[in-house]
């Protein structure tokens, strides 16, 4: 089991997650927590600045690693992965309105 803090905003509100081992587990919480909508898509900061995409297991795994690496040089205990999800079904309903007004 992963232990780090998962950090999870679609930039209103945000989530503190625990006991995330697979990215599965990630996007399904995410989703029931932030996200009305199958739709969405994670993304995390990596130790470039790069706001990257994640949507399987092996990029979950990088992220992990780079969160506890980044733990290590900033002494942060629990390492902490902060994560944007990005509900595309809400994106296209808010285009729709400011469209129509």
């Amino acid at each position: 089991m992963s232990d780090i803090v998962v950090k999870v905003t679609n930039g209103k509100e945000f989530r503190r997650l625990t006991q995330i081992d697979t990215y599965e587990v990630l996007a399904h919480r995410a989703m029931k927590g932030l996200s009305s909508s199958p739709n969405f898509a994670l993304h995390y900061t990596d130790d470039e600045g790069d706001l990257v995409l994640m949507s399987s297991e092996a990029e979950w795994q990088e992220a992990v690693r780079q969160a506890k690496a980044q733990a290590e040089t900033t002494k942060t205990n629990p390492p902490i992965l902060r994560v944007t999800l990005t509900d595309y079904a809400a994106m296209a309903v808010e285009t729709k309105a400011k469209d129509a007004s």
